[in-house]
């Protein structure tokens, strides 16, 4: 009987030992963003706009590179205190991605329209309740990120000042932060395409900095890739290995739900270090762009000198000090933004860019004075001031930061847009901002 006894006994440590093995080599990942729908004053709401969609894609992406992969729409500040099943802290999990409206220090998770509970947030210091917006906030500073790879700050300004939302993760022991300086567009604007780029680079195997090079080259008309900022390290890889999958097979890689896109690089034999400079050395910022710009335009060989006065180029550092980055070129008519825009990649002193992007560029012809005589005729017609007005009586307690307004030809269509861009923050907010868009076609 013993003996049976200790057959048993052994054979429920044995299982027991296997369920801890596999336990702990399981991996979390969180994606969290709301939908905050319309800005109605019968709601009693205060923001709009759905991350949802974003955060889908990136729970899905997650999920077929190895990981356990959670998502919540409407998360409480319990659950963003919580734990998850290992025992960590659901903030120090291996994959944090999170996308909503935000500050430097502060992203918001929730709003009122069904229950108090979901205004909640995460912080970049200790926890707390803002006694003027009511949100309950989780902090950063109170949470071990030790093992958290990757956490995602997607949201206007997470990147701005030198004591921010990235810098208290990486300070928490994260591996590796991004955030963003501007007022970001990740809900349209390129934003979403920009975003399912970026994962599916990652989970094709690129480091981070590959992963915002990829992303930035697919889509340049998003204001992700000029804005985004990397900390901690650059050259982080976050695909699960097929041979530390949970044994049950549920996080299998399966290369039929998400598309290989990787994209050719054609690389230009062009060190940057050969560039002008007013400080001596070549150091990527705005100032040494503009000095080089028809040096930087005639690498791509198919713009004539006699027309690079009509491309702008912006530019991006990831890392500060690294000299890594990206250069996006626009290209005008008049003033009219266009559709024609390219991304190169400023890496290792030298510049990439793909052969797929500038394929598809300058290829329709189109009379660029009929586009002039559009936007003059409109200019006459509509009172562009009263459409800007119609936009701020949609948020009456809120207060316009920002203001953009500009004329943009889509080539892809063959239209011409007025857009206006907004970004508006609350009194109660402490900084936080969120932007607001209308595309207006103008017609003959």
């Amino acid at each position: 009987m013993k003996k049976y006894f200790r057959l048993i006994i052994v054979f429920m440590l044995s299982i027991l030992a296997l369920q801890l093995h596999v336990y702990a080599e399981t991996e979390y990942a969180y994606s969290l963003g709301h939908d905050f729908g319309k800005d109605l004053w019968w709601t009693n709401k205060d923001y709009e706009g759905d991350f949802t969609m974003n955060v889908d894609y990136a729970s899905t992406t997650y999920e077929k590179m190895g990981y356990v992969s959670h998502k919540s729409y409407n998360p409480t500040y319990t659950y963003i205190s919580g734990d998850n099943p290992t025992g960590d802290n659901r903030l120090g999990s291996s994959i944090i991605f999170i996308n909503g409206h935000a500050s430097y220090d502060r992203i918001i998770l929730g709003d009122t329209i069904d229950d108090d509970k979901y205004k909640c947030g995460i912080y970049k210091g200790k926890d707390f309740k803002s006694s003027s917006s009511e949100y309950t906030f989780a902090g950063l500073e109170e949470r071990d990120l030790s093992k958290t790879k990757l956490i995602s700050f997607v949201g206007c300004k997470t990147a701005t000042t030198s004591d921010n939302l990235c810098t208290a993760a990486i300070e928490a022991g994260a591996t590796t932060a991004i955030g963003f300086t501007g007022a970001i567009h990740s809900r349209n604007m390129g934003g979403p395409n920009w975003l399912q780029s970026f994962h599916d680079a990652l989970y094709n195997g690129s480091t981070v900095k590959e992963a915002v090079n990829l992303a930035s080259i697919a889509s340049p008309e998003s204001d992700l890739g000029t804005d985004i900022v990397i900390y901690g390290d650059e050259n982080l890889i976050l695909k699960i290995t097929p041979e530390k999958l949970n044994e049950d097979g549920i996080n299998e890689l399966d290369d039929t739900i998400i598309e290989s896109k990787k994209t050719q690089f054609n690389t230009i034999n062009y060190d940057t270090s050969n560039f002008k400079s007013r400080k001596g050395k070549f150091n990527l910022n705005q100032e040494n762009v503009q000095l080089n710009k028809k040096n930087i335009l005639n690498t791509l060989g198919i713009i004539a000198d006699s027309d690079i006065e009509k491309y702008k180029l912006i530019c991006n550092e990831y890392q500060n000090g690294t000299g890594n980055g990206l250069i996006k070129i626009t290209y005008y008519i008049d003033d009219i933004k266009t559709s024609d825009q390219t991304a190169l990649i400023v890496n290792n002193n030298i510049l990439q860019y793909s052969s797929n992007t500038l394929e598809s560029q300058h290829k329709v012809k189109i009379n660029e004075e009929d586009i002039i005589a559009k936007r003059d005729q409109f200019l006459k017609k509509v009172d562009v001031i009263d459409l800007s007005n119609k936009i701020n009586e949609q948020y009456v307690d809120a207060k316009v930061i920002e203001e953009t307004n500009e004329f943009y030809y889509d080539y892809s269509d063959n239209k011409l847009y007025y857009v206006i861009d907004k970004v508006f923050s609350y009194p109660d907010s402490n900084g936080m901002e969120f932007t607001e868009t209308q595309r207006i076609e103008v017609n003959e």
